[in-house]
């Protein structure tokens, strides 16, 4: 660790030292914030008191990023755990048990909550805006938001006829050759009725073998990707105080996930090659998704309403070989169907209107959730149906004192009832009969509060403190359990302490945040396994806690420069949890890099060449929480760069991910008996390079 933060430390101050050596004479210059809604109000970026980042379209697309696991790369002390049909979103050391169906992190798409992790791994499309909050944000979000939100803003349709069209040719580098990937993207906006009625068309496709290669088979497409996405969306403005908006968009993925290899293992069983593995089967990982969110927007004398309607439909198929080239133990296959159906109204003081600012929300939901699931060539068959409601009342409210000094307090209750039920049918692996029928009913209520002081010393630096509770719903066990009293698990609570501080300085020509954090986990949700990786149970096992740093630098020395830096520092570790004879107490946190830093620099020249390098490193972690050395994943840098050409019609780039080819994993399993240490895990990406252009008119 020492050697990273000098590391670290040196790169930081190099471009400080950049910053500060320049004259600082050139006028007009300054890094543009965001205007920013994941607290459900419109503020600056750097005015709003929570450690957060936020990416505007530009952003995303002068970065290269497509997708939300790239996106999680730039933000620090944030890991975004790949493993094949999970995907979990870990933010500062706070991550979900294996078998679970949700996550830590509220997931939320033009206001309408994501609620399955399954469906956190996505292509983005006609994204406006991108913000990413740190710590929980149960006041205004409820349940499933205990370590943060993520919170997607698409592009709303204009008064104005435009359109984009996108292509891009890539190549991964592997060690059977080059493969290709395709991509493409369409954009349109539509005026119907000149000031009135506005439509927008977005559609994006990806097409690729992939990059690993079966070497029992001898199949090349082993992770091939073939993805399509469609938004569609309408606004109409009925007058100066009332309008509407209506959005739907659907999603088909048909990808093969054989991304796992044999990283570490027993005498006499080699480790795979990178890019290539010995999986018994053809992995399928196929997704349906669709949504539709109607908004009305209501500007009243005293007040503003906002009423949001939604409504989410998403399919899984999935076949995954569990002996993934190490024991042929069959195959394990998921049919899951998801409907969920949500409702909130928010009423708030008029923007500017004094001192007194507030928020008074209600919410509720409705979701039923369909889990079919074949274990060991259908060694055991269950069936789960989870059916949940809840509702929720929740207040903010902010008080200005002397113009500088503001005092937050946020309240919310939040309700849910869940009824659950499986039906198992199958033997154990002796042979006996284990075959069942059990329902149970479970209700949740929570008091969820918040509470911030912030102060602005000048009008460029402003320091806060803040405290709040968050949750992640307890639920059912639908993959290991065998009675009523296994098949469910409780809730799991974080409370966040937080101090931070947001500047800018020389007429907003560099933006510096810090911010320090303390997390208290109780009634962690752990899972323990029995041989060949399969989870046994899933209880509120354990105490934890995490604590660490964040820190963000943006500057513009000079006309076309630009420069940026993020770092995070995370411990996190078990306080107390004992499972058998093992005491965990003092092991780090599965699934949480010790520390994640982006640098990078970006320069445009006024003929309309441009360049950009990124530099992004992930620190080490382990894959269990027992910290076993062979799920044991190494730190690692990957560096990007890309380099065009760009005028107002179009733009065309070279690009390259991962340049110097470095091998490194997304997640890491143990898979073996007591004593057998075997270790699989995830590939990550390869080098791709390729080029890709933009039309606009």
């Amino acid at each position: 660790m020492y050697r990273f933060g000098k590391k670290i430390g040196l790169y930081l101050i190099l471009i400080f030292t950049f910053i500060t050596a320049n004259t600082w004479a050139e006028q007009g210059l300054e890094v543009e914030t965001l205007i920013v809604t994941a607290e459900k109000k419109e503020a600056d970026v750097q005015k709003v008191p929570v450690s957060m980042n936020a990416f505007d379209s530009i952003d995303l697309e002068n970065a290269g990023i497509d997708n939300t696991p790239d996106m999680a790369r730039f933000i620090p002390n944030v890991y975004f755990k790949e493993a094949t049909m999970e995907n979990i979103i870990v933010v500062r050391g706070v991550s979900s048990v294996d078998g679970s169906t949700i996550g830590p992190v509220g997931v939320y798409i033009d206001d309408i909550n994501y609620p399955l992790h399954f469906m956190h791994n996505m292509e983005l499309l006609n994204v406006e805006r991108i913000e990413m909050l740190r710590g929980p944000q149960g006041t205004l979000y409820g349940r499933n938001t205990e370590s943060g939100v993520l919170n997607i803003v698409t592009r709303q349709p204009g008064n104005e006829f435009k359109g984009t069209i996108k292509g891009s040719l890539g190549y991964y580098d592997t060690s059977h050759g080059n493969v290709p990937e395709y991509k493409a993207s369409a954009s349109f906006d539509i005026p119907v009725l000149k000031e009135k009625l506005f439509l927008g068309l977005n559609t994006n496709f990806s097409i690729s073998d992939g990059f690993m290669k079966n070497r029992r088979s001898g199949k090349e497409d082993s992770a091939s990707l073939n993805r399509k996405n469609f938004r569609g969306s309408a606004k109409w403005i009925a007058n100066d105080r009332l309008e509407f908006s209506l959005i739907a968009d659907s999603s088909d993925y048909d990808d093969k996930q054989g991304l796992y290899r044999v990283f570490v293992s027993k005498d006499g069983l080699k480790n795979d090659k990178n890019t290539e593995n010995r999986g018994f089967y053809n992995t399928e990982l196929d997704q349906e998704s669709s949504g539709q969110v109607l908004k009305g927007k209501f500007k009243g004398e005293n007040f503003d309403l906002l009423s949001i309607t939604g409504k989410r439909n998403y399919k899984q198929f999935s076949v995954l070989g569990s002996g993934v080239g190490v024991e042929n133990y069959g195959k394990n296959i998921w049919d899951f169907n998801d409907d969920f159906y949500s409702q909130e109204f928010r009423f708030s003081s008029k923007k500017d209107s004094g001192p007194f600012e507030w928020l008074l929300g209600f919410y509720g939901f409705m979701e039923n959730t369909d889990i079919d699931f074949s274990k060991f060539n259908d060694l055991q068959i269950r069936k789960t149906e989870v059916d949940k409601k809840g509702g929720a009342v929740f207040l903010n409210a902010t008080y200005t004192f002397f113009n500088r000094l503001h005092l937050t307090g946020g309240l919310r209750y939040d309700h849910m009832n869940l009824d659950g039920s499986q039906d198992l049918k199958g033997c154990n692996w002796s042979g006996k009969d284990i075959s069942a029928d059990y329902q149970k009913d479970l209700d949740f209520n929570e008091w969820l509060p918040k509470a911030v002081i912030s102060f602005d010393l000048e009008d460029n630096i402003m320091i806060y403190t803040s405290a709040a509770k968050g949750y992640l719903e307890g639920g059912y066990n639908y993959a290991q359990a065998t009675d009523k009293n296994n098949f469910v698990f409780d809730p799991e609570y974080t409370w966040n302490y937080e101090v931070g501080i947001k500047t800018s300085w020389f007429d907003k020509r560099l933006l510096a945040n810090a911010s320090l954090y303390y997390i208290k986990m109780d009634d962690k949700q752990v899972s323990e396994y029995t041989a060949g990786g399969a989870v046994a149970k899933i209880s509120n096992a354990a105490k934890a806690y995490s604590k660490g740093i964040e820190l963000e630098l943006k500057a513009k020395p000079s006309r076309g420069i630009d420069l940026f830096a993020t770092f995070g520092y995370v411990e996190a570790e078990i306080d107390e949890w004992k499972a058998g004879t093992s005491d965990n107490k003092g092991n780090k946190m599965p699934n949480t890099p010790e520390y994640s830093y982006n640098i990078g620099a970006q320069y445009r020249h006024q003929s309309g060449l441009f360049t950009r390098l990124d530099y992004l490193g992930t620190g080490e972690m382990y894959g269990n929480v027992q910290n076993n050395s062979h799920v044991k994943l190494g730190d690692y840098n990957l560096v990007n760069f890309r380099i065009g050409y760009e005028q107002e019609n179009f733009d065309i780039v070279l690009w390259c991910k991962n340049a110097f080819d470095k091998t490194y994993y997304t997640s890491a399993f143990d898979f073996g008996d007591p004593g057998e240490a075997i270790g699989i895990a995830q590939n990550g990406e390869p080098r791709s390079y390729g080029m890709s252009f933009s039309l606009r008119f």
